[in-house]
């Protein structure tokens, strides 16, 4: 069982990837194919999923690849066409992802909050800035996420003038805030949570939105059957490594129901 494993993990490091729309279609058949949208680090989201992985390995004992995107519309096309069969998605990819690819819930994030987050809008308490009409470089991940449309839309009678920048993730985002590159940054709750004690006294809070979104979540391809949709949502529910639950944030992963998306979906 040990060179089992060990042959696993080898092959393993070598099933990350980064996942476009160009080569998309040489994921391959075998084992189970989980794309990944990546809201933070590249390494230390490859650390940690790598860790569910392998949990999910010795439950199930298929191959696993998991494959890296830097937006949602790649997973959700992934999942589509068939080419994955599981996405971890934020709260857009998982409405777009049920309308447009029919996938299944699988499983959604609890925090010490519960299932759901806030968008928070920062900057750097030596900045100068105080208020959201004084910002004029927004960094934004994924400007179709629906933290940008929520954050649009609450401060829609302020007429706000920027410039909203793309940044590749929101741990490079903290990192601009920290060295005043940038004026402001959209972030996630439970991102700058994380965040929080290691830069303590750096950051200032200019808005949190009224209404919250859904955590980050898995969800699986309409191929993959209702049995097997439910023995990865036990194996996923039972995973208690509190090491990389630490790391990523949360407390467990827990059951998730239609109604989370309800007043989302169009």
């Amino acid at each position: 069982m040990k060179i089992v494993i060990s042959i696993f993990i080898f092959l393993l490091s070598f099933s990350f990837s980064p996942l476009s729309g160009k080569h998309i279609k040489r994921v391959p058949k075998n084992g189970l194919r989980i794309g990944i949208l990546q809201i933070e680090d590249k390494k230390e989201m490859t650390k940690n999923f790598k860790a569910i992985a392998k949990y999910i390995y010795y439950k199930y004992n298929k191959p696993i690849s998991i494959y890296f995107a830097r937006d949602s519309t790649t997973l959700v096309r992934g999942l589509k066409y068939k080419r994955l069969d599981i996405a971890y998605l934020d709260a857009n990819g998982v409405v777009r992802a049920l309308k447009e690819a029919k996938a299944k819930l699988l499983v959604i994030e609890e925090t010490i909050n519960g299932k759901r987050y806030n968008p928070y809008v920062i900057t750097n308490i030596k900045s100068g800035i105080h208020l959201l009409q004084d910002i004029h470089t927004l960094g934004v991940f994924q400007k179709q996420s629906l933290d940008y449309k929520l954050y649009k839309r609450e401060n829609s009678k302020l007429k706000l003038k920027y410039f909203a920048i793309n940044v590749p993730s929101q741990t490079t985002a903290i990192s601009r805030i920290v060295e005043m590159s940038i004026d402001g940054i959209l972030v996630n709750e439970n991102i700058l949570r994380k965040y929080r004690d290691k830069y303590r006294g750096i950051f200032k809070i200019l808005w949190k939105s009224k209404k919250s979104l859904p955590n980050f979540a898995l969800v699986t391809s309409s191929n993959v059957s209702d049995t097997l949709n439910k023995k990865l949502q036990n194996i996923l529910i039972n995973f208690n490594d509190e090491k990389v639950l630490k790391r990523i944030g949360i407390k467990r992963f827990v059951p998730i129901s239609n109604i989370e998306y309800k007043k989302l979906l169009p």
